[in-house]
This record gives structure tokens, C-alpha cells and sequence, in this order.
């Protein structure tokens, strides 16, 4: 009498789990979860030894309107480059509750990297800006 292991031990080398597909359904969900791993980790920002210059001079172009305020350009990463580039600064309304806080150059151990600007929530008591990554330690 055989046993349950012996019966699917038998079944994997006798190609029945392959000519059902199971192991091309599995070999192929490997390869896309490993192709998105490498594609997401290739969206984080690089590291430079000195931050970039930026030459190009631009207008700052007309207020749309009363009410809105003016955003300085951020640096991005280009990956196919390797380096950062500039984006221009663009004018836009205030968020209620909220204040924006620019991008800056940040030193770490692999070199300066650029941290974007962003909208941050107000405590409206104390005036003291909620800073969403300090909050997460």
C-alpha cells in the first residue's frame, strides 16, 4: 500500500504538476515579484558628494490669482542618468490646516541626497508643525 507521500512525491517527478502548470504558475509568479522588487527599489533617490548647481534661470511666472502662494522647484533623481535634475517651482493654493515645508539637501553616510518638500499638518494651539516622519519612530 502506498503511502500519501509516496503518491505526491510520484506526482512531481512524473510531470503531472508540470503539464498542469502549477510550477510554471509558481516560476512565473517568482519572476514577477522579483521584476517589481527591482523596479521599486530603483525609485529611491541617489547620493551625491556635492550638491548640484542650478544655472538655468527661469521667470517666475504671473500669480494666478490672490490666494495662491509660490512653491520653489524640488530636485529629482533622473535613474537613467544618474543625476539630479531640476524642476521648476509652480504656484498653488494654501492646504487648509497646513503649511509647506521646502525640500533641503540632507548629508547621510553615502553622501547628500535631496529630501522633497512637502505639505505638512499645523497644530493650530501651539503654532508647532506635525512632521509625519518624526512621528513614525
Amino acid at each position: 500500500m502506498k503511502t500519501i507521500t509516496e503518491t505526491n512525491d510520484r506526482k512531481w517527478f512524473t510531470g503531472k504538476y508540470i503539464k498542469n502548470g502549477k510550477i510554471l504558475g509558481i516560476f512565473l509568479y517568482v519572476i514577477v515579484f522579483t521584476g517589481a522588487c527591482v523596479a521599486f527599489s530603483s525609485c529611491a533617490a541617489g547620493y551625491v558628494v556635492t550638491e548640484p548647481s542650478y544655472n538655468d534661470v527661469y521667470d517666475r511666472p504671473v500669480s494666478p490669482g490672490l490666494g495662491y502662494i509660490w512653491i520653489d522647484g524640488d530636485w529629482r533623481w533622473n535613474h537613467r542618468s544618474n543625476i539630479y535634475v531640476h524642476e521648476h517651482g509652480y504656484w498653488t493654493r494654501p492646504r487648509t490646516g497646513q503649511s509647506y515645508e521646502p525640500g533641503h539637501w540632507e548629508s547621510g553616510p553615502r553622501g547628500k541626497s535631496w529630501v522633497k518638500g512637502r505639505w505638512e499638518r499645523r497644530n493650530n494651539a501651539s503654532g508647532h508643525v506635525h512632521d509625519r516622519d518624526n512621528n513614525r519612530r
